[in-house]
This record gives C-alpha cells, sequence and structure tokens, in this order.
C-alpha cells in the first residue's frame, strides 16, 4: 500500500444512507476534513449564524441548514418532488435539513464523525 502525495488535497466524499418507509436515500457529502471544517466554521461564525462555539444563534437555523447544505452535501439519490427525481439544490437539501430531523441527525453524526478523529488526535476543529 502506498500514499499518492499528489492526491492529499483532493475533495473526497462518501455515502450516507437513510431507511425511509419509502425506500432508501443516498446523500453525497463532502468529507469534513481539517481544512474544510475550518473554512466553514470562520464562515459561519463570522457570518453571525453561529457563535464560537459553534452554537446556532437564534433565528438563524435557517442559514445554518443552508450553510450545511452548500458547504457539505455533493449530491443525493432517492429524493422525490412531484414523484419525479428531484436535482440536488442547496435550497432543497436546506429545507429537508430544516423539516427532517432524521437528515439534519445523520449529517450532523457524519461531520462529527470526521471532527472526532481529528479530535482523537488532538485537532479538534468543531470546538473553539
Amino acid at each position: 500500500m502506498s500514499i499518492e502525495a499528489n492526491a492529499l488535497e483532493q475533495e473526497r466524499s462518501r455515502d450516507l444512507i437513510l431507511e425511509t418507509p419509502d425506500g432508501q436515500v443516498i446523500f453525497t457529502v463532502r468529507y469534513a476534513s481539517p481544512k474544510l471544517l475550518e473554512s466553514w466554521k470562520r464562515r459561519v461564525i463570522g457570518q453571525g449564524i453561529c457563535r464560537k462555539d459553534l452554537e446556532v444563534a437564534p433565528g438563524r437555523f435557517k442559514d445554518f441548514c443552508r450553510s450545511v447544505a452548500e458547504t457539505f452535501v455533493i449530491g443525493w439519490q432517492g429524493i422525490k418532488a412531484g414523484g419525479n427525481d428531484a436535482p440536488c439544490s442547496v435550497e432543497l437539501m436546506a429545507s429537508i435539513l430544516e423539516n427532517r430531523g432524521d437528515v439534519y441527525k445523520l449529517l450532523n453524526e457524519s461531520i462529527g464523525e470526521d471532527s472526532a478523529f481529528f479530535g482523537r488526535n488532538g485537532r479538534s476543529l468543531t470546538q473553539s
């Protein structure tokens, strides 16, 4: 096995699977790398969406969901609109995050797992 140094900065993704009564939904999300997490954290704090502890500011949950959708979600399968496959969009993903606790939890846990890995190794990025 080897590590390709030129590939270290390449964006990576993974699929998160959600089982629903109507079938399986798959969200393709960016790997929450230290670089991506730090950039996102600075942005949501700088825009007043979150406080320094990453608690969502009052009245800014919609903006927070949009930021998560924009930063981390790059595709999906199994989302329908009017019975047809819905194209992936930031707006629809933000609405799904706002209104579906199971989806919000799935993405939150994925981002948290990536962050916790670096935290265990001395570099927690979701902590102030």
